[in-house]
C-alpha cells in the first residue's frame, strides 16, 4: 500500500478487509516456538488434519499480517490525510466483495458489511486480490511427474522428513525439494529462512546417503 501511494500523489486506494483492517504478524516469542528446529519433528509426526488445523493457527506468525512498524506507517498515512483532506487510502472494514463487473473506466464492485449487510459501491481502475500465499498440491514443476508421484489423503505431494519426494511405479529416481515442505513440515520449513541451513544439510546427508559409492574416487566431496 505504501509502494502505491508513494508512486504518484493522485492515486487513491480503496483497501477492503473482511476484519477490522491491517493485522500485525503474531511476534510474541512462545508463539513464535514454531520456528524451532524441533518443532519440525513435532509437525511432520502429525497427521494430515492435525497438520492443516496446526498451520490455521501458526499462519499468523509470518507471512498473514503486517509488522507493527508498517501499521504504524498506514495508520499514520490515514490520519494525516484525514487532517489534509487527502484520501490516498481508505480502508473499509468489515466488508465483503459481493459483486464485481466491468465498468467504462474500469471495474464497479459492490461492498457488503458482514454485520450491517449494507453495501455500497466502488468504482475503480483495478483491482489487486491479496489473497496471500497458497503452495500447490502438485507444484507446476513437477506436473510432468505427476503419474510418478505418490500423494498424501489430501492428494498432495508425499514427502518424507529428509524432505525426499515419495515415488511410485517403475520409477527408480529419488527427487529432493527445498521450499516446498510446508504442508508436510510446518510453516518455518516453507517461506521462512530460519531453519533454511538446517535444511540444506539434511537434504545434503540424505543425497550422501542415497548415492552408492563411485568406483572412482570423486573429484570433491562433502563431509
Amino acid at each position: 500500500m505504501l509502494e502505491l501511494v508513494s508512486r504518484d500523489p493522485a492515486i487513491e486506494v480503496q483497501s477492503v478487509h473482511r476484519s477490522a483492517g491491517f493485522k500485525l504478524t503474531q511476534l510474541g516469542q512462545f508463539p513464535n516456538r514454531v520456528f524451532a528446529p524441533d518443532h519440525v519433528d513435532y509437525f511432520h509426526s502429525l497427521s494430515s488434519a492435525a497438520r492443516q488445523r496446526f498451520l490455521d493457527w501458526s499462519r499468523s506468525t509470518n507471512y498473514a499480517g503486517i509488522d507493527p512498524d508498517e501499521s504504524q506507517k498506514l495508520f499514520s498515512l490515514i490520519y494525516e490525510d484525514s487532517i489534509a483532506g487527502r484520501k490516498r487510502l481508505q480502508t473499509h472494514a468489515y466488508s465483503l466483495i459481493s459483486a464485481i463487473e466491468h465498468s467504462a473506466e474500469g471495474y464497479r464492485i459492490e461492498l457488503t458489511d458482514t454485520f450491517s449487510q449494507r453495501t455500497q459501491v466502488l468504482e475503480v481502475d483495478a483491482v489487486v486480490l491479496g489473497t496471500g500465499y497458497q503452495q500447490y498440491l502438485i507444484p507446476p514443476l513437477l506436473s510432468g511427474l505427476q503419474p510418478w508421484l505418490k500423494a498424501d489423503l489430501d492428494g498432495g505431494l508425499l514427502i518424507d522428513r529428509d524432505y525426499r519426494v515419495a515415488m511410485q511405479g517403475e520409477c527408480n529416481v529419488n527427487i529432493w525439494v527445498n521450499g516446498l515442505s510446508e504442508r508436510s513440515h510446518g510453516i518455518s520449513d516453507s517461506q521462512s529462512f530460519s531453519l533454511m541451513a538446517l535444511r540444506a544439510e539434511r537434504i545434503a546427508n540424505a543425497l550422501e546417503r542415497a548415492v552408492e559409492p563411485a568406483a572412482e574416487p570423486l573429484l570433491a566431496q562433502w563431509k
